[in-house]
């Protein structure tokens, strides 16, 4: 066995004709997605078999500090033989050299959910407040999983250096406390929490308030990254 990070022809055109065999059995239907996406060196790893097949895939895109997954597929007949597992350890080791620390997918089908949280994802706990998780667009279930030790939120309020949350927006979140909170002096960990571009949040750093208001605001900071609220510290 063997990854690749930079597919030649020969292993695209393999891929291309077992899933259109595939399709044509009814056996998965990504042949489109496959052929009407742009593989390159930044968003594809493959798995080659002994005999030098290429026997599944996943195409995934970098975001700053934060990775999609968007399709993971094995051949029908290796399935259950545990290559979607090892596809994504070497992928986790690929991003993590690229500073990445956290992935996140939206799991298709539904019934996935069971698996990907056996692989260390995690589901998403504040739906009913986020503006995209609570549409009617949003139909498959978001999760997400770190992939660097996290800071643990806290309640502990002498803290000199740290970041609130509150789960709600800024005009709600005025009569109600921080939900989440967490030590920015907490060596060798990450903060990493999924938000909403609306939520409040509030930067204290030595006793100095920093920043207060809406995420998307803070954005700008460079401390938010598109889905999730990220520091390194």
């Amino acid at each position: 066995m063997k990854i690749l990070f930079e597919p030649n022809e020969k292993y695209i055109q393999q891929i291309t004709t077992w899933l259109f065999e595939e399709s044509q059995s009814g056996l998965n239907s990504f042949i489109y997605n496959f052929n009407n996406s742009q593989f390159t060196n930044d968003n594809f790893i493959c798995l080659i078999d002994d005999n030098d097949f290429c026997i599944g895939y996943i195409s995934y895109s970098i975001i700053d500090k934060y990775a999609k997954i968007e399709v993971v597929v094995i051949k029908n007949n290796k399935k259950r033989n545990g290559f979607g597992k090892i596809l994504l350890n070497e992928l986790t080791v690929h991003l993590l050299n690229k500073n990445v620390v956290v992935m996140e997918l939206f799991c298709e089908p539904s019934s996935s959910k069971k698996i990907w949280k056996k692989l260390g994802f995690k589901e998403f706990k504040e739906k009913e407040n986020h503006k995209f998780l609570n549409s009617k667009d949003f139909k498959n279930p978001w999760l997400y999983k770190p992939l660097v030790p996290e800071v643990s939120s806290t309640k502990n309020h002498k803290l000199n250096s740290y970041i609130e949350l509150w789960t709600i927006s800024e005009h709600s979140a005025s009569n109600y406390s921080p939900q989440y909170k967490w030590d920015l002096l907490t060596p060798n960990s990450t903060i990493i929490y999924p938000i909403d571009e609306e939520w409040k949040i509030k930067y204290v750093s030595e006793g100095n308030i920093i920043y207060e208001g809406m995420i998307k605001r803070f954005s700008k900071q460079k401390i938010a990254f598109g889905n999730f609220l990220i520091i390194n510290n």
